[in-house]
């Protein structure tokens, strides 16, 4: 790069130097005129062991660190009156000067590493610099992280602590912090508490996994975030570290305010890429959260409180990229934060998923309501090992989960043949997870389910059940206008749940076809009509709870078409216990409710139905 040249007379460094103050200049800018005079030393030792005192306001130049073109040489003049304390790259203190008199660096902007002669593992400086850059921090705030290499940092001891008003620009993809082996169970490369107004670009961090065989905790964190406000965190690359790439929490019971954190890579990380306990006005916008792997819940990222304490208020989370998470690409865990006051309000766009374990997931079950709204728009989930989505022992009292838009292809590549492991979208309770409430709180509007393999492996495409309390349904769960469920191996739609089915599109239709078929939670459609048929055909509904989605009967075709509820139910007002109702009459139509649990009734009816 050419360095700019200024002239400059040398009646105004002579007035600056007069003053406890740096003369700020362009930043690679180089002092050449014939009024600035002074030595020329060939690297800082020189200019350290130099006995010449200076006349005040004279000036000098420092060709390099250690040798040429290293980049830690420049500009300094010399401030007679001043006694800061020598730091070795911007104040020099002549070993000759035990009292008054500094050379400055001039210079604009932030500080440099290489002014400061750090050096890289790779020139063979492997001792920890973590004290060292935490005092250039405290003391410019400003700086460049420069050096072409890698900087070893103990991340027990002496981690980097970022203070506020701080702004650290990394060498992009050449300056990189490694974290020294430690086998702990916890650390910190990179740490920012109780801090206002940070920027960070281009972080890359690599942090230490090894696992000797006994090691425990789940803590080791890249970049660790807690009761901060104001921080960005543009860039980064966070990789291998022993917990999670970078963690948003808290220190005591204050929250983070306004964090973003901007097109970051955090791959291979033991927990999570990113855990969010809690914040007001987080972004994660362009995060790519790949192969987490080694803690539960081994996600891309997991937004998950920690107590009645946490916040989660104005989460955005744009267009992130997970892949290959041994768990979830994206989890929301919002139970510990049940009793308070403040309503959840997370929304999730664009979320892209491929080869997750799910590709998008939540849990959250208390006896203490929690109020506000977990949105996932738009996502695009494929080739899930499991399924795409996964709503599990989410209780009714919680957040309402809104999946809109959402696309799940190819999923359960690990061939389950379970309707409930092997579904595309999975909403449950297992048997042992008994505890209340029931489940509930889902709506998916405009799911589009597709499974265009070869041979199908989607077991169903929905499936939704609370095998934990069997006794008592629950929900509500909604599905409103799916666009396609999809090819299926077994079922399109288990539902065995309270809940609302709107089918505007005509997805989950069952033509009948000279047959009976009995409608029950495991095969569960919403329309039924005869259209190929020539000869009667029957549906037996079996029993079901009361709030059962509404199902509609069409006679498409000029043969009789029967609906028989179980043994001890009836249609209110038309049939007795065992008994049925039937039309033949091209375009009647009927739509049924169960009101109780041994009662259906009427909500529309147009034609001739008759009973029997």
């Amino acid at each position: 790069m050419r360095k700019a040249i200024l002239y400059i007379s040398a009646l105004l460094i002579s007035a600056c130097g007069k003053q406890e103050k740096n003369i700020y200049l362009p930043a690679n800018t180089v002092l050449k005129s014939a009024l600035v005079t002074g030595p020329v030393f060939d690297n800082m030792a020189a200019l350290k062991a130099s006995t010449t005192v200076p006349l005040p306001g004279s000036n000098c130049t420092l060709s390099a660190y250690y040798a040429a073109d290293d980049g830690g040489g420049g500009a300094f003049t010399w401030d007679a009156g001043s006694t800061l304390p020598d730091d070795s790259g911007v104040i020099i203190q002549p070993t000759s000067v035990t009292g008054a008199g500094r050379w400055k660096r001039i210079y604009s902007g932030a500080v440099s590493l290489k002014w400061f002669g750090l050096k890289t593992v790779e020139q063979g400086f492997t001792q920890e610099q973590g004290t060292r850059l935490n005092s250039i921090l405290a003391k410019y705030q400003q700086v460049n992280f420069d050096l072409n290499g890698t900087i070893n940092i103990d991340a027990l001891n002496k981690f980097i602590s970022v203070p506020s008003n701080s702004k650290i620009t990394f060498s992009k993809d050449s300056c990189k912090l490694r974290v020294i082996p430690n086998g702990a169970p916890a650390y910190w490369c990179m740490r920012l508490w109780n801090v206002h107004d940070c920027e960070i670009n281009n972080a890359h961090i690599i942090g230490d996994r090894v696992n000797t065989g006994n090691r425990t905790g789940e803590f080791g964190m890249g970049i660790d975030i807690r009761s901060s406000s104001r921080i960005t965190i543009n860039d980064a690359t966070v990789k291998d570290c022993w917990g999670d790439g970078i963690y948003i929490g808290k220190v005591g019971t204050t929250t983070n305010r306004d964090i973003r954190i901007i097109n970051a890579v955090c791959d291979h990380n033991g927990r999570q890429g990113i855990s969010l306990i809690t914040g007001v006005g987080i972004t994660i916008q362009n995060a790519r959260l790949l192969r987490s792997d080694i803690h539960s819940p081994c996600g891309g990222l997991d937004i998950e409180p920690n107590d009645v304490h946490d916040t989660l208020m104005a989460i955005r989370v744009i267009n992130t990229y997970t892949s290959g998470n041994k768990g979830r690409g994206i989890n929301v865990t919002p139970e510990k934060m049940a009793g308070t006051t403040t309503a959840v309000d997370i929304r999730i766009e664009g979320h892209i998923s491929e080869q997750d374990t799910l590709g998008f997931s939540a849990l959250g079950m208390s006896d203490t309501a929690l109020a506000g709204n977990v949105v996932y728009a738009n996502g695009k989930i494929s080739q899930a090992s499991r399924s795409g989505i996964s709503i599990r022992r989410y209780s009714y009292n919680m957040p309402l989960i809104s999946i809109q838009d959402a696309q799940v292809t190819n999923c359960n590549t690990a061939k389950s043949t379970s309707i409930k492991y092997g579904a595309a979208v999975c909403i449950f309770r297992e048997p042992t997870e008994t505890n209340p409430p029931h489940i509930g709180a889902v709506e998916m509007i405009n799911l589009k389910i597709t499974d265009d393999r070869p041979v199908p492996l989607h077991a169903s495409a929905i499936y939704v059940r609370d095998e934990g309390m069997p006794n008592n349904a629950p929900g509500p769960v909604t599905i409103k206008n799916p666009v396609s469920l999809g090819a299926t191996v077994k079922s399109p739609l288990a539902f065995a749940c309270r809940g609302v089915i709107q089918d505007d599109n005509h997805v989950i239709v069952k033509n009948l076809v000279n047959e009976t078929f009995t409608q029950n939670w495991t095969t569960t459609y919403c329309r039924y009509t005869n259209t190929s048929s020539t000869t009667r055909s029957i549906v037996n509904l079996a029993a079901s709870a009361a709030g059962y989605p509404d199902v509609e009967f069409v006679v498409t075709a000029a043969a009789a078409l029967r609906i028989k509820p179980d043994a001890t139910s009836i249609i209110q007002g038309l049939t007795t216990a065992g008994g049925y109702l039937e039309s033949n009459q091209t375009g009647a139509t009927i739509i049924l409710r169960k009101t109780t649990a041994n009662e259906w009734t009427v909500v529309k009816q147009t034609g001739t139905w008759t009973p029997g």
